[in-house]
């Protein structure tokens, strides 16, 4: 439910000895989502579950991951108009998303979009910063690390100056969840 919470389709690895019941409570989760307007297969699941199935799943994760944390990397390289658009759109996405959780007045979702917005370029242009200066097949996950950290600080910090005590809470539980995420990504760097 989180990962659906997120925004995430979820493929399900179960152990062979729940089979049936594994498949059968995917199955009723996928069509829950598919009866409330949402697209098929978000749930979805390995058809004979088993130890060897689960690791090739696992290593094909693995290595799509790595993928698309070297073109991650390349895009925050050299930045191209529609990389930066659609890094921005994102922010907005993110933004009303978060006004929407929060019940917030539109006039303050803009000001909460402008707030991530500016923390979002100067992250994009630190991180541009620190890729060129070492290459980006030479970028680890400890000179990412404190970068995306300082991103998240900055982003709680504006958010301080927009947001009540109570809407920092919902904020913060939402920042939880993508900097979890994130740090995960990272890892494959």
């Amino acid at each position: 439910i989180g990962m659906l919470a997120g925004g995430n389709a979820t493929l399900f690895a179960p152990h062979p000895g729940a089979r049936e019941v594994s498949l059968r409570v995917v199955e009723l989760m996928d069509e829950a989502v598919r009866s409330a307007g949402g697209p098929p297969n978000v749930f979805t699941s390995i058809a004979e579950p088993s130890i060897e199935a689960t690791q090739a799943m696992m290593r094909g994760m693995a290595a799509g991951a790595r993928q698309r944390s070297r073109q991650m990397l390349e895009s925050l390289a050299n930045p191209t108009p529609e990389s930066i658009r659609q890094a921005e759109d994102r922010v907005k996405r993110d933004a009303d998303r978060l006004g929407r959780r929060l019940g917030l007045p539109p006039e303050r979702t803009a000001q909460v979009e402008q707030a991530l917005l500016e923390v979002d370029r100067r992250t994009r242009g630190n991180m541009r910063d620190a890729i060129n200066a070492k290459g980006v097949d030479n970028v680890t996950y400890e000179d990412a690390k404190p970068l995306i950290d300082q991103s998240f600080t900055e982003r709680e910090q504006a958010m301080t100056a927009i947001l009540s005590q109570e809407e920092m809470t919902g904020f913060k539980a939402q920042e939880q969840q993508t900097k979890m995420m994130l740090d995960m990504g990272l890892r494959f760097i």
